[in-house]
């Protein structure tokens, strides 16, 4: 007497198939339509357009500086780089002319990205092409158009690499965005104001 097939076998081929196994066609589906008096579906979220600014308060979520602070800092340091300093007491952490002026503008450019004003990442952006990862922590803004929690998280901790040559990009630049996105997001006192206050 022959066995009947196992769960993970085929059975006799049907008489008159040629020897081919056949699927019976699949049964066509309906298109879905909606119900008569069901609610209407719900419209799709308006889309952000980053050529609508953030509202006036809004900073990226885990930024504990205020909206005013970050554009205090972002003018400090494009006035500082247009007047074209070449030594300042306002920060002590770099060593030359050259590395003061990629330091502003790694500070500048990371205050502008937590303001939403670029979309362009500090340090990803800034490496070269073939160096580039994925972006990491989302690749769009938030719904006002401001970097998210793991976007911050993820350039602060890849600037950290750069200061330790880990990432090719210049080390003072790296530094002035680390320190940048370290004091947006830390209340420590490892974490100044990148831009020391003037003189008085």
């Amino acid at each position: 007497m022959n066995a009947s097939p196992g769960p993970w076998e085929i059975g006799p081929v049907p008489p008159g198939t040629g020897g081919a196994f056949h699927l019976p066609p699949p049964t066509p589906r309906q298109p879905y339509t909606v119900p008569a008096g069901a609610p209407p579906m719900p419209s799709a979220p308006p889309v952000y357009s980053p050529s609508e600014p953030a509202p006036r308060d809004a900073v990226p979520e885990g930024v504990i500086r205020t909206r005013a602070e970050l554009e205090s800092l972002r003018d400090d340091a494009l006035e500082m780089l247009e007047a074209g300093h070449n030594d300042d007491f306002r920060i002590m952490w770099v060593a030359g002319p050259h590395d003061l002026r990629e330091a502003l503008r790694g500070i500048l450019n990371a205050a502008r990205w937590l303001l939403g004003e670029t979309t362009s990442m500090p340090i990803m952006d800034e490496r070269p092409e073939r160096e580039r990862r994925e972006r990491r922590g989302g690749n769009d803004p938030d719904e006002n158009g401001l970097p998210t929690k793991g976007q911050i998280f993820y350039e602060r901790r890849d600037a950290e690499e750069a200061e330790e040559g880990f990432i090719r990009l210049q080390r003072y630049y790296a530094g002035g965005v680390r320190k940048t996105l370290s004091w947006a997001t830390y209340e420590h006192e490892d974490d100044p104001r990148p831009i020391g206050p003037p003189l008085t």
